[in-house]
């Protein structure tokens, strides 16, 4: 039977060691599987565009340290949507800057009054 892989990896172990590492601070217990196993499927992770955050998140949610035990993980996640308050997220992930307009104070001030006498 053949089997179908991903190009050339265009990941590198380096960015791939930051992922792990990230997981490897806060895992608790530590994972029993080779810190370089982990690495190359975070590696095969990141070259099929998941997010960093989105790997962590999944490495702490498998029972199983497996290319496909981890694609899983990530594949539930997306499905279920998963959002992960700040405070929980790895130390390098930095938010992605939003393209939103702020309303003035005063605007914000008079819309959360009008909210508070239509509540009922």
């Amino acid at each position: 039977m053949t089997e179908l892989h991903l190009n050339e990896p265009v990941t590198t172990t380096e960015a791939a060691g930051e992922v792990v590492d990230a997981y490897w601070e806060t895992a608790n217990p530590k994972p029993v599987a080779p810190y370089h196993k982990i690495r190359g499927i975070v590696r095969r992770c990141m070259d099929a565009e998941y997010r960093a955050d989105e790997i962590v998140h999944a490495l702490h949610n498998t029972d199983a340290f497996t290319l496909p035990a981890i694609e899983f993980a990530l594949r539930s996640a997306r499905k279920k949507g998963s959002v992960r308050s700040p405070a929980a997220r790895p130390p390098f992930w930095k938010p992605e800057p939003e393209n939103e307009t702020r309303l003035p104070q005063e605007d914000a001030l008079n819309q959360i009054r009008m909210m508070r006498t239509h509540r009922d």
